[in-house]
């Protein structure tokens, strides 16, 4: 349920957001894909990836994203699987939504939780992230 819950509200979140066009959603998203201390140049780097993103094609990325319920499909996932979080990830991403994840899908362990992360820790956390994904693979 929490899936369906969070879904609905990113996506409301998410049109409101596209509603100002790619420059105005970049400079607003950017900073709360990161800890609240992050430095201003990978919000910058943020920035500059949303921008390069078509808005067309961030509305269809988004819309395929959020419009579905894709709850039924975990269990049928038979490979192992890592869900990964970032400590700090409580606006886009809340930590219940990783922990459905990880329950619903059969070879996934707990969740991977990176330190000191927002939305994005291959970014802010890239040595805690690889060496989580590092640890997954072997």
């Amino acid at each position: 349920m929490i899936l369906q819950f969070e879904a609905a509200r990113l996506r409301d979140a998410a049109l409101a957001l596209l509603d100002l066009g790619i420059e105005e959603f970049a400079a607003t998203r950017s900073p709360a894909l990161f800890a609240p201390d992050a430095p201003d140049e990978l919000v910058e780097r943020a920035r500059a990836d949303l921008v390069s993103i078509p808005l067309a094609v961030y509305k269809a990325s988004t819309a395929v994203t959020w419009s579905g319920d894709y709850r039924d499909l975990l269990p049928k996932i038979d490979v192992g699987a890592l869900v990964v979080w970032g400590e700090l990830d409580t606006a886009i991403a809340p930590r219940p939504l990783s922990d459905e994840l990880a329950r619903e899908i059969p070879a996934c362990g707990e969740v991977a939780v990176v330190e000191k992360a927002g939305h994005i820790p291959q970014m802010e956390q890239p040595l805690a992230f690889n060496a989580l994904v590092a640890d997954f693979l072997t």
